[in-house]
Parts: structure tokens; sequence; C-alpha cells
């Protein structure tokens, strides 16, 4: 474990450290011929169905049959789930992102059986048991990735990525990021760092009570300034005097979806002529039917190469499948403090085995 993240996990007393795992690889798990569980779209939130989906070993030329390990449960999945939303089309399986096995093959799948797989389009229902895909539709990775990286990756990291590779900055350049405990934020600051950009972090006044485990977190992942947004907003002569000395940003991003009051209290660190982009996590994602293109490429090559030198973590609590109403109560409760990662019982029998 990286040494920072460690002496984080000792500071929090009483508390389970139930965050970042470093697990080297995905050992192959059980498989069946029965169907599975997965969890769709209801009027009523989420609900559990018995899936006919199943590994019967014989899918056409162009796909592959998987069984998933782990699905990361993303901010999209909380809003659809929650809010009646209309975009969220009742029946159809939750998840836009998650690591799976492949079971089988079709001839002409391109992706070897036992190989791991993750999402590179949208609405691809992660939360389930087993399915059929596409081979088209997934991006095989490493298996030196570790699992709960490669469960929350097709996000939240894809979409910093896009973010950082669209702006065309510098090296030394300066972004400023809103909401930069959310997972969003933590993968924007590990990939300003991996590229030579600093960060100013501003954390909103409603995450105050996790401030020193928060602030000590978001410097480990390589911020150069954590700072309180009331801090920020009250602009005293010993702040000013900061950021003079580190200089305004080049770029500002809101990471939650907080809309203008993000974007006002960013104006202190702006730059004359910088711009305030809101993140949307699912950004970094394909529509369906389209290709892979070069730009697509690199940034899976990029990620993938980033995730397996550690230098890609976040700070997760890790949940079971069988729990997802629990997981979306825990995720809009104001002790929320860490994204969940949802594992099957497959994921479940891995983990146990370590």
């Amino acid at each position: 474990m990286h040494r920072g993240l460690r002496a984080i996990q000792g500071s929090l007393s009483g508390r389970r450290w139930d965050c970042v795992s470093f697990i080297r690889g995905i050992s192959s798990a059980g498989t069946s011929s029965s169907g599975g569980v997965k969890y769709t779209f209801s009027k009523s939130g989420l609900k559990p169905v018995l899936s006919s989906d199943t590994l019967s070993g014989s899918p056409s030329p162009q796909k592959i049959q998987v069984e998933f390990l782990a699905s990361g449960l993303s901010q999209v999945d909380i809003q659809l789930a929650t809010s009646n939303s209309k975009s969220a089309k009742e029946d159809s399986v939750a998840g836009s992102e998650g690591v799976a096995r492949v079971h089988a093959a079709g001839e002409r799948a391109g992706i070897p059986v036992g190989a791991f797989v993750i999402p590179r389009k949208l609405g691809l229902g992660t939360f389930r048991e087993y399915a059929e895909f596409d081979a088209s539709d997934l991006v095989q990775i490493p298996p030196q990735v570790p699992l709960e990286t490669a469960a929350s990756l097709s996000l939240g990291p894809a979409a910093a990525w896009r973010l950082l590779n669209d702006s065309h900055l510098k090296s030394g350049s300066i972004v400023a990021v809103y909401d930069s405990h959310t997972a969003l934020g933590q993968a924007l600051v590990q990939l300003c760092a991996f590229k030579g950009y600093k960060t100013i972090c501003v954390l909103p006044d409603s995450k105050i009570p996790f401030w020193s485990t928060m602030s000590q977190l978001l410097k480990v992942l390589g911020a150069d300034l954590v700072i309180p947004e009331s801090k920020l907003l009250s602009v005293s002569s010993v702040m000013k005097d900061v950021l003079n000395d580190f200089g305004s940003a080049d770029l500002c991003v809101t990471c939650g979806g907080s809309g203008e009051s993000a974007s006002a209290s960013l104006k202190p660190l702006m730059k004359s002529g910088a711009k305030v982009v809101a993140l949307d996590e699912t950004s970094g994602l394909k529509s369906a039917n389209s290709s892979m293109d070069s730009t697509e490429e690199k940034m899976w090559k990029e990620l993938l190469e980033i995730s397996e030198l550690g230098r890609l973590k976040l700070w997760l609590k890790r949940m079971k499948l069988v729990d997802v109403s629990r997981a979306l109560e825990y995720s809009q409760s104001e002790s929320s403090d860490r994204k969940v990662i949802l594992f099957t019982k497959a994921g479940e029998k891995y983990l146990a085995s370590q």
C-alpha cells in the first residue's frame, strides 16, 4: 500500500478502512449454466430480476459472454434510481461501469476467454451477474489492473482524461477543482499530477466534518493546495497571499454538479479569460454504435498504464451487489464520504481467496 494512504488509514481511529484496495490481479471465478440476478430500473427505484442471461458457452461470432465481478455505483446510477428520471428506461439494467471476466467468445470477437473487460459505451447495464455483449462495446484490460480500479474506470477517469486532453494545457498549468473529494474529482487530481499540472482543490463546506481525512487524501493523490470553500470566499489577507504565491488557475472544474454556486466560489482562483467547466462523469464514454477512434485508443492506453503503475487510486467502500438499495441510501446520506463498489458473488469469492 502507498505509504501516504497507509498513514491516512492509521489516522482513522475507530473507523473501518474499506477504501482503496491494491489487488494485483483478478482470478478466474466459477461459472454457471443457470440464470443470474440483474438489477433494473423501476418506478420505485432498482428491483432485482431473475435473468435469463446464462453462461451457455455458445455466443454468436462477434459476441462474448461475461461474468461480472464488481461494478461502481456512479452518480448517474444514483440519480436515475432515485429521481424517477424519464431518461431511465423502465426494466433496463442499471450500471454504467464494472469489470467482468470473459467466459465464452465468438470466433470473430477478438477477445479471448479468461480476459477481463470493462464497458466503453454507456447504458450496457453492469448491475448483474451474467451478460452477453458485442465485443466492440468492451475494452480488454490487463489482469494487473486492481479490481476496484477496473470497476470504476469507465466513467470518472475517462471523463477527466478527455477534459484534460481537450484543454491543451502546458506542463505547470494550474487546474482548480471544486468538489475534489468526489471520485470524479480524485481522478482528475491524479491525472493532473501525472501530466505535470498543479491542482488547487476546493472542498465544499458540507464536507468540513471530513476535512482532515479528505485534505490528507487529496494531498497524497497529488493535490498541491487544498482549501475549504469558506476560506476561499472570505478572501482574507493570508489567503490572498497564498493565492498570489501559488498563481491563478488556467482551468476551473466543478465535479459535483454544484452549478452556479461552485462557479462563484472558483472566481477568486481564475486567471483572466479562464473558463469554468462543469465536468460530467459520462463524457468519457461513447454512445451506442460508435467505433473506437485514435483518441479513444490513446485514452484507454494511458488510463490502463496509469492504473497498472498504481497512479490511479480512489477512496472506495466495498458492498455487495445484493445490498444495492442500502448502497444507494449510503451514497445519498450526509455521512457518505466514499464511492461504493458493488461485488457479485463471484467477486466476493475472489476477495475471500486473497
